[in-house]
């Protein structure tokens, strides 16, 4: 009886939301101690080898800041690296925020715009921290004085296009149209990011910890807009 007792309680939890949370909530803090640990070897000057060999395979020729592929792939990747800028992201920021704001979604508007600021805050420190030099800067085609890690482009677009897709998600009554907001969200997260290591102004590891960071700022973000929907304060 103990055992059949036990089992139900089991099950009955593993169906519950709080588990999703809590093993959300595990991964915030796996993400943050593995982001933590890598910038703490970069700043004692420990690099991987690794890191050095996948962009230097990416280059036209050894030494060379030029990736490899066709004109239009570079084009893209170049196209594809601006959805991470700051400027696109401020924008995107600003006009959610003000159309959020304009249909009376007041607590969805300031988490958007409180995610993006904090994200923003964490990446300076950290690059200051860090002060990783770059693998290839590129005058005139990706001009970006700041150090390499963690890619700013990476969690910034992970912080705000995820903060996006879990507010998004929390607006729609269609699990589909849920899964595929928070779907398009992480796409372009991830091809920002390998955008910035195929034109060679990011380490692998830079990306990574970005991602990292970010994509633990989105969780973290899903799991408040999930119990404010909860309780009552975001109406879907």
């Amino acid at each position: 009886m103990r055992l059949r007792s036990l089992r139900q309680v089991v099950v009955q939890w593993m169906r519950r939301e709080d588990l999703a949370m809590l093993l959300t909530a595990l991964a915030i803090v796996i993400g943050t101690w593995l982001v933590l640990e890598i910038s703490d070897m970069l700043a004692e000057g420990m690099e991987h080898d690794l890191d050095r060999w996948i962009v230097m395979a990416l280059r036209r020729t050894p030494g060379s800041a030029e990736p490899i592929g066709p004109r239009w792939l570079q084009v893209a990747a170049r196209d594809i690296t601006a959805l991470g800028s700051r400027a696109v992201l401020t924008l995107a920021t600003a006009a959610v925020a003000i159309c959020l704001s304009l249909i009376r979604r007041h607590r969805e508007s300031l988490l958007l715009v409180g995610a993006s600021l904090a994200g923003l805050f964490v990446m300076q420190a950290l690059k200051a921290l860090v002060a990783r030099p770059r693998p290839f800067p590129m005058p005139g085609i990706i001009d970006d004085p700041t150090s390499s890690f963690p890619s700013g482009h990476a969690m910034l677009s992970a912080v705000v296009y995820l903060t996006l897709g879990s507010i998004l998600s929390s607006l729609v009554p269609s699990r589909r149209l849920r899964s595929y907001t928070f779907g398009v969200a992480l796409a372009v997260t991830f091809l920002v990011g390998i955008s910035r290591v195929y034109l060679g102004v990011h380490y692998p590891s830079d990306v990574f910890a970005g991602w990292t960071l970010g994509l633990s700022w989105g969780m973290a973000c899903s799991i408040l807009t999930h119990r404010l929907a909860e309780s009552g304060q975001m109406q879907p």
